[in-house]
């Protein structure tokens, strides 16, 4: 057989090529990979022939033809010069070696589809077998899933041909391959696409057969199903066997709305909330014409509809309506993501199953009629027996659970309280921030819409809305998932206790049977409420009677008139559950709150109202009961309730002495319409108690006053140890309560001070050598605050003469305003001591003055005059103000001392750490010139600390017992560095046992 020749340099030029090549039109120019462009990427077996090496032979496709590189050195001498080829044309052998291997593919081909392998399985082998006879440079083969090419067998890569197998109008498999396996691959399509047919035929028989087995099997368990929801869940399953789907949904068909009660697949959660009405839809267009009907092409469908909101889109949809007696009682739904995916058959076969369906769901529906019935007899039953066993709260919250399982999405019972307003007790179905937001909810019927809804409810009717979205005004107040809302009436003969609501997430119209049933559990909800409200009434009377009982031990033992307030506040409180309680007692001409209890209540305790003034103040001058239910709205309470959390109801009675009103209780209870027909009962009865404790506490302090006057012996001062006396035992006493006690006694005193008064010459001489020598300014006023007396003292302080200052007004002297403390004095009759203000002198000069202030009375005890003692307090301040000041010197000292012993000792530390470091760096390195710098300012550093300490004090000692060696090795590792500088050497050395020391730690 004749062979091309060719011999190549070293660099794979052509030097030499024979008449053979020549006929077959190869010229000898350039190099081999030239000549032969499909050799480029092999330069490396050139190479190996060149070192002498054994190469195997080189196949390739020249301009249609094989042809065989074998490769061989040219040695000239013994060096290897360049490179022999010997070039056989194989194309005829090729052809028939071809030829067989088609044959062998046919035949594969034949025994793959025989045997019923699956299409994917058979592509695979497929594949394999070509790569083993053909070795294409790439080859992939692909089959169709879901509307996309799935690749089932593929290696290498490259360029080439493309060959697509149908079947019916539907793509198989598809073929990537090499241009010259082409006429190869065309030659056994014909027989491929043969199996491809048998194949898919086989797969129909299969699925029908599949189908009459599911049928058959439904069948068998029809009648032992007991459950919609597992009938719907087992077709759903046996549809999803039979067909391909994204989704299988099962409609219920509620008047003109389609509800979807069960959904499978992709979407379901989504699916699940849709609401469509007969005629909506593709779906709902099959349930308003009761044909079963599919499309391949939904959104271009005119009856299809596509939902918003829904993370479903369907191309493809197929819908059977289920059918009770020829009346559409549901819809079956199946939806793809793709387009043309349904068929005739599959069509046929949902509509059986639709009408199966439909025969479950009718026997279902009677069997769950009857289970509903029992249900709601045992929940009623249920109610019957567990009210007497909670508290209305638990009993409520029980209730709203127990009546969710029978439909409703959302349920909430909400109590009418005495005040007139609907508030939230039980809610179930909600999210817990709308528990949070509707346990502070207190719903206003004085709000014109829900007055209009509820006008009705509380005559004992039902408040129907099925379809919300009807109602804008309603739809506001709700939930936005509701479409169904109802309204039943907690209702009795005897009063109107609250409301029941339901609400539904579809559209649901409740029947004549539902609505008995919502109305029984009202019924037994109205019953459970009247019986907890005269339960209540029973505790608080109990409470109340218990609460009377402690203060009557109280008042007992009581010791002083603030225990006796402080415990009825206190009693009050409990007993009507009130924000606040306030005591109220007059102190001249108004009223002051002397005690309470409650939140907040110190920043009311000395608050004062004139009578008449406010809600408490109309109590007392009217001498009744008087309340207001308004909170803030009520002029009379503002002055009162000022903070942030009022009260929104309060109450107030007058507390009587004898036939005298001396004070009021007032209540603030935060819960408006708070008052009920007992409020005044025991407002009343803690006043009698009130008022009978402070009678006992007024003679047993009567009894001990005079008991303590008596006791007193002697002649001298008599009337001011008798004063003294009073002060000291009433100094705990209201003034009102105080001035009760000393109408009681005035007659007694004076006798007392009479007998005690019989002062000699000699005594009056010593009573004014004290007046005039005492260096202490005295100064005596009549009752209309004109300076009757001033000693020499009082007038040097002020600047004046004695003759100036008499018969001038104590305001005018002193330089201040008309708000005098000495006022008090004249006007009560009370004590003012050690007090202070800033007087101003003649002169305009102010100056601080201390002093003491007292009434004078006559023998019957009427205020006649007032005496003002003082001193000028000039000098004490100024040496209170350098004594401040030398403290405040002192301590920034001992500061400062401490502040720099604190830093000056971590600095050394840093500043041999950073020697350290910088010993690390070359000199003249940026490095050392930043530890020099560094180094330079901690010296800076320590030079301030060094001032400071110069500066400040010694700071304190702190001592402590201490082992000797532990500074020292401290100190000791802070020098050394600067001591290796020096090229000084530390050695440490300790002998025997060092005892510890006692030293400034």
């Amino acid at each position: 057989m004749e062979e091309g020749i060719l011999i190549l340099d070293t660099s794979f030029r052509i030097s030499y090529l024979n008449r053979f090549l020549k006929n077959m039109g190869i010229r000898g120019e350039g190099t081999v990979f030239d000549v032969f462009p499909e050799l480029k990427g092999k330069e490396e077996i050139f190479a190996e022939v060149l070192d002498g090496e054994h190469v195997e032979p080189v196949d390739f496709l020249h301009n249609g033809r094989f042809l065989r590189l074998e490769l061989f050195p040219f040695i000239e001498g013994k060096k290897i010069t360049g490179v022999v080829a010997l070039v056989e044309d194989r194309t005829d052998a090729v052809e028939k070696e071809k030829e067989v291997k088609t044959q062998k593919i046919i035949y594969l081909i034949a025994s793959l589809f025989l045997s019923s392998l699956d299409i994917k399985e058979a592509m695979r082998k497929l594949g394999e077998e070509i790569k083993r006879e053909f070795n294409p440079e790439f080859f992939r083969i692909f089959t169709m899933r879901d509307e996309e090419w799935e690749e089932v067998f593929g290696y290498g890569k490259g360029e080439g041909e493309c060959v697509e197998i149908e079947i019916k109008n539907k793509k198989m498999v598809r073929f990537e391959f090499p241009s010259y396996l082409k006429n190869t691959l065309l030659s056994f399509l014909g027989t491929l696409k043969v199996g491809l047919e048998r194949n898919l035929l086989y797969e129909d028989q299969i699925r029908y057969i599949n189908f009459l087995s599911s049928l058959l099997e439904i069948s068998r368990h029809l009648e032992y199903i007991t459950s919609l929801t597992h009938a719907m869940e087992s077709l759903a399953q046996e549809i999803m066997k039979l067909i391909k789907v994204d989704n299988i949904t099962i409609f219920r068909k509620d008047g003109e709305n389609l509800i979807p009660v069960y959904a499978a697949g992709e979407g379901s959660e989504e699916i699940m909330k849709l609401r469509l009405r007969v005629g909506e839809g593709f779906t709902g267009w099959v349930a308003g014409s009761g044909i079963p009907d599919f499309t391949n092409d939904a959104l271009n469908d005119p009856r299809a509809l596509y939902v918003p909101g829904t993370k479903v889109r369907e191309e493809s949809l197929l819908s059977a309506p289920i059918k009770v007696e020829e009346r559409t009682v549901g819809v079956i739904t199946l939806s793809r993501a793709k387009k043309n995916a349904f068929t005739q058959e599959d069509l046929k076969m949902v509509t059986i199953i639709a009408s199966m369906l439909g025969s479950i769901m009718e026997r279902l529906r009677l069997f769950a009629d009857i289970e509903e019935r029992f249900r709601k007899i045992e929940f009623l039953y249920h109610l019957s027996e567990s009210y007497f066993r909670y508290d209305m709260k638990e009993f409520l919250e029980e209730t709203a659970r127990g009546l969710k399982e029978f439909g409703p999405y959302v349920v909430s019972i909400l109590y009418l309280a005495p005040r007139g307003e609907l508030e939230f007790v039980a809610y179930e179905g909600f999210t817990e921030e709308d528990k949070r937001r509707y346990k502070k909810m207190i719903i206003s019927l004085k709000d014109p819409f829900l007055k209009e809804i509820l006008k009705g409810v509380m005559e004992g009717k039902i408040f129907e809305a099925p379809d919300v979205k009807k109602d804008e005004k309603l739809a506001k107040y709700l939930k936005k998932e509701t479409v169904s809302f109802y309204i039943f009436p907690i209702f009795s003969e005897s009063r109107f206790w609250g409301i029941m609501t339901l609400g539904y997430n579809h559209y649901h119209r409740l029947t004549d049977e539902e609505k008995n049933f919502f109305t029984s559990v009202a019924n037994f909800l109205s019953n459970a409420m009247a019986r907890w409200e005269l339960r209540k009434e029973e505790r608080e009377g109990r409470e109340q009677l218990e609460g009377i009982l402690r203060i009557l031990k109280h008042m007992e033992r009581a010791r002083s008139e603030k225990s006796i307030y402080k415990c009825v506040a206190k009693e009050a409180r409990k007993m009507l559950k009130a924000l606040r309680v306030f005591i109220f007692i007059k102190r001249g001409k108004k009223y002051r709150i002397v005690e309470g209890d409650g939140k907040e209540i110190e920043k009311f305790i000395g608050r004062e109202i004139k009578e008449g003034e406010a809600l408490t103040g109309i109590a007392i001058k009217e001498k009744r009961f008087v309340f207001s239910e308004e909170g803030l709205e009520d002029e009379r309470v503002k002055k009162l309730e000022e903070v942030k959390e009022h009260g929104r109801t309060i109450a107030a009675y007058p507390i009587w002495m004898g036939n005298e009103v001396i004070g009021a209780i007032t209540v603030s209870v935060k819960e408006p319409k708070a008052i009920k027909k007992t409020t005044e009962i025991v407002l009343k009865n803690l006043s009698v108690e009130l008022s009978a404790g402070l009678e006992r506490f007024e003679r047993e302090k009567t009894l001990k006053l005079i008991e303590k006057i008596l006791k007193l012996k002697g002649k001298k001062n008599m009337r001011e140890r008798i004063k003294e006396v009073v002060e000291k035992e009433l100094k705990d006493v209201s003034d009102e309560l105080g001035k009760r006690i000393l109408d009681k006694i005035k007659d007694f005193i004076e006798f007392r001070i009479h007998m005690a008064e019989s002062e000699s010459p000699l005594e009056r001489a010593f009573t004014k050598a004290v007046v005039e020598d005492i260096p202490t300014g005295i100064i005596l006023v009549d009752n209309m605050e004109k300076v009757v007396k001033v000693n020499k003292f009082a007038a040097q302080i002020l600047g004046y003469t004695a003759k100036e200052i008499r018969g001038k007004k104590l305001t005018k002297v002193l330089g201040v305003d008309e708000s005098s403390p000495f006022r008090d004095v004249l006007q009560k009759g009370k004590s003012v001591k050690r007090a202070e203000l800033m007087a101003k002198r003649k002169d305009g000069k102010e100056i601080p003055i201390g002093f003491s202030a007292s009434p004078v009375r006559d023998i019957k005890g009427e205020i006649v005059g007032g005496l003002l003692i003082f001193r000028d307090l000039t000098e004490i301040k100024e040496m209170e103000q350098h004594l401040r000041r030398q403290d405040r010197l002192a301590a920034l000292g001992e500061m400062s001392a401490g502040m720099a012993h604190e830093i000056k000792n971590p600095l050394a530390a840093i500043k041999a750490g950073v020697q350290f470091i910088g010993k690390n760096f070359p000199d003249g390195s940026k490095e050392k010139e930043w530890v020099y710098l560094i180094v330079k300012e901690i010296n800076r550093i320590d030079r301030i600390v060094k001032d400071m300490i110069s500066y400040a004090r010694r700071p304190p000692l702190r001592r402590t017992w201490c082992d000797i060696r532990i500074p020292i090795k401290h100190a000791l590792g802070i020098a050394r560095e600067a001591a290796m500088d020096k090229k000084l050497i530390i050695e440490e050395e300790y002998i025997g046992d060092i005892p510890k020391v006692y030293v400034d730690e």
